[in-house]
C-alpha cells in the first residue's frame, strides 16, 4: 500500500464520518418536526412495529397520523402498492403484478420486509422463508418481500384501539 492509497482511505473515512454526522442531524430535525406537529405518540407507536424503527417517520409522513381514511388494511395495501398479485390457473402461477401505489410507502415497507427476513425469529420471518422455499431464485425474492411488506401494514389500521391512537 502506497502513501497515495493511505491518503485516499483517509479521505474516504473522513467523508463517511461527515455523512454520518449529517444523517444524525437530519434525524434530529425530523424528530423536532414530528414533536412540533404533535404526533410524537403516533410516531412512538409506529416504532414498536417489527423492523419499522428507522422508517416510522416515513410511514407517519405518508400515511398521516390518523389511519381512519383507510377502512381496513386491504385499502392501505392497495394505496401503497403492496397488494400481492394472484394470477393462478390449474396450479400454475402466471404473470401477476402489483399496482404502482405510493412509492415512498412501498419503499419503506419493502425495506422493513427485508429486515424481517434477517431476524432470528418471528412469525413474519417464518412466512418469508416458507414462501421462499418454493424453488425461486435466491438473488431476487419479490413475491416474498411484497407478501411480508403487506402483512407489516396490518397493525397500522387493524383494531379500534390502534385506529384511535395512530
Amino acid at each position: 500500500m502506497t502513501d497515495h492509497h493511505r491518503m485516499m482511505i483517509r479521505f474516504s473515512l473522513a467523508h463517511m464520518q461527515f455523512l454520518e454526522e449529517q444523517l444524525t442531524e437530519i434525524d434530529n430535525e425530523i424528530a423536532k418536526k414530528i414533536e412540533q406537529a404533535g404526533h410524537t405518540k403516533q410516531w412512538e407507536l409506529l416504532r414498536t412495529l417489527p423492523a419499522v424503527n428507522q422508517n416510522a417517520a416515513t410511514l407517519l409522513a405518508e400515511m398521516g397520523p390518523d389511519p381512519a381514511q383507510f377502512p381496513d388494511e386491504k385499502h392501505l395495501g392497495s394505496w401503497s402498492g403492496l397488494c400481492p398479485g394472484n394470477n393462478r390457473s390449474a396450479g400454475h402461477d402466471k404473470s401477476s403484478h402489483t399496482k404502482k401505489g405510493n412509492r415512498w410507502m412501498r419503499g419503506a415497507r419493502t425495506e422493513s420486509a427485508w429486515a424481517v427476513s434477517k431476524m432470528k425469529e418471528g412469525q413474519l420471518r417464518e412466512k418469508f422463508w416458507r414462501i421462499a422455499g418454493k424453488g425461486r431464485p435466491q438473488s431476487r425474492r419479490p413475491i416474498e418481500v411484497v407478501a411480508v411488506a403487506h402483512d407489516l401494514l396490518k397493525p397500522a389500521v387493524v383494531g379500534t384501539e390502534t385506529r384511535n391512537t395512530i
